[in-house]
């Protein structure tokens, strides 16, 4: 008998779609779509990861209309499954929609019974305010000198603006002016993109011959059009201020929100403990930016953290610790149960067994004596060194090709 006999998903005919590695973006076409669809489709709802999102959640609720959030974090060791539960929270916020009319809440196998009913509540409360939006990003991304700027970057390309800072502005800009859609109809009937056109904002000659199209006092030729252009949206070349970063995150967020209100949202940032590394200033900084945005947005904005340790273990992120008080640990517990999951027998309520060639005791997937038997995210088999057939590179052969030298069978759980 092979394993793939008795499992109700054959890892080699249905492999995980992401091979097993989250990656948290903002991409919304193509292949990054069906990686989308495929990790909802295979999301294991359950334990920390289901009360976390629903602690995460309920936190917004209770403190919605009030004077202002609690910050969450995420942590546990790599391969934990951070960055996986920041996805699909981030999606399940939002209810992210495809193209069959499917949406990112229809598409969880199994979803218990508080996270449904959560999920309700702020649909409830996204109609009573201006929507539902999440942004989220991983903070190493951007640029460590500008922390202000890397993360408003997030919240800008999550509202459908330019990431930059002065395009970001200019965009802004032209839709108090009411020209936002004008200055587009104009650069594309002479075949121009007008998010092209905005990486050259300072020479671009379409968009410098479109403004005084609106407002022909704006500039007398195209040449004074690109120098005005340049001296009211200049370019970015250190940090903003908090106060700039809650002027703009206000305006981008009010842009897409319903009848000028802004939507409840949850700003996501991954690897917050890498990108804070060893800095004293980073580390004030993203604590800085917390506090701004979970008090002074009308308590619209959640935040929510991730990193590799808790923040009572390290010292540096002490500083984090009165800003994000909603604390969500995950263990080896959570990653056996993905485990047991995505590698269920057919025979229900039964796991599968084995005896390993190397060591002679039978075991379960997850132990052997001579070594760690892991099934990993990717679907495959890790075992001690006697269970293997290894390849000429040295690794181990794919699933199902595994040769264990000893019968499979069928235990309890």
């Amino acid at each position: 008998m092979k394993i793939q006999d008795v499992l109700q998903r054959d890892p080699a005919t249905h492999p995980l779609i992401n091979q097993g590695q989250a990656r948290i973006s903002d991409e919304r076409e193509g292949n990054a779509r069906l990686e989308l669809r495929g990790e909802l489709s295979t999301f294991v709802c359950e334990g920390q990861y289901a009360d976390g999102i629903v602690r995460i959640v309920r936190s917004f609720l209770d403190n919605h209309g009030r004077t202002s959030q609690k910050g969450a974090w995420v942590s546990g060791f790599y391969g934990s499954g951070k960055s996986h539960l920041l996805k699909m929270l981030c999606h399940l916020w939002q209810d992210t929609a495809f193209d069959d009319e499917a949406t990112a809440r229809s598409l969880i196998p199994s979803m218990p019974d508080d996270l449904r009913a959560v999920l309700r509540e702020l649909e409830t409360a996204g109609k009573r305010a201006g929507g539902l939006l999440a942004a989220a990003g991983a903070l190493p991304s951007g640029t460590t000198e500008n922390v202000r700027l890397t993360i408003l970057s997030i919240l800008l390309k999550a509202t459908g603006l330019p990431e930059l800072y002065p395009q970001a502005r200019f965009c802004l800009w032209l839709h108090a002016q009411g020209w936002y859609d004008r200055v587009q109809q104009h650069l594309s009937a002479v075949g121009k993109d007008f998010r092209n056109e905005l990486n050259n904002l300072y020479v671009s000659g379409p968009i410098a011959r479109a403004i005084p199209e609106c407002d022909p006092k704006f500039a007398a030729t195209e040449a004074d059009a690109r120098q005005s252009i340049k001296a009211q949206f200049p370019p970015q070349t250190t940090d903003i201020t908090t106060e700039a970063f809650l002027q703009i995150a206000k305006q981008a967020l009010k842009r897409v929100g319903q009848n000028g209100r802004m939507p409840c949202c949850i700003l996501i940032l991954d690897e917050v403990q890498q990108y804070i590394g060893d800095s004293n200033i980073r580390a004030t900084l993203v604590t800085e930016v917390a506090e701004a945005v979970s008090k002074q947005l009308d308590s619209h904005l959640i935040i929510v953290g991730a990193g590799q340790s808790a923040l009572t273990e390290v010292p540096l992120l002490h500083k984090l610790l009165d800003r994000f008080t909603i604390r969500v640990p995950l263990s080896d517990a959570e990653v056996e149960t993905v485990n047991r999951r995505l590698m269920q027998c057919v025979t229900t309520g039964r796991r599968l067994h084995r005896v390993c060639g190397f060591c002679g005791l039978r075991s379960s997937l997850d132990r052997c004596a001579a070594g760690v038997v892991f099934v990993n995210y990717l679907g495959l088999i890790q075992a001690c060194a006697g269970a293997f057939d290894f390849g000429e590179d040295g690794g181990a052969l794919g699933f199902p090709d595994v040769a264990f030298g000893g019968e499979i069978a069928l235990g309890e759980v």
